[in-house]
């Protein structure tokens, strides 16, 4: 079993921060880890904003991933 934790917050940042720690080394390159949770929280966020928002055009997972760096 996997156990994550995870913080997200809103950020005046152009471009996605994430620090990691992988058996209790920091990484700040990101990697396979760093994807696996944004395509998690992409998935979950895109879920929520399709069930309160029914009548919008679909939301797709991507959408969101574009909005996670500030880019959108």
């Amino acid at each position: 079993m996997m156990c994550l934790r995870l913080c997200v917050i809103c950020s005046s940042f152009l471009s996605v921060l994430q620090v990691s720690f992988v058996n209790k080394t920091e990484t700040i390159a990101g990697g396979t880890h760093v994807d696996y949770v944004s395509n998690l929280v992409a998935n979950h966020v895109a879920s929520v904003m399709n069930k309160t928002f029914v009548q919008t055009s679909k939301i797709e997972e991507h959408d969101v991933k574009r909005h996670l760096g500030g880019h959108g």
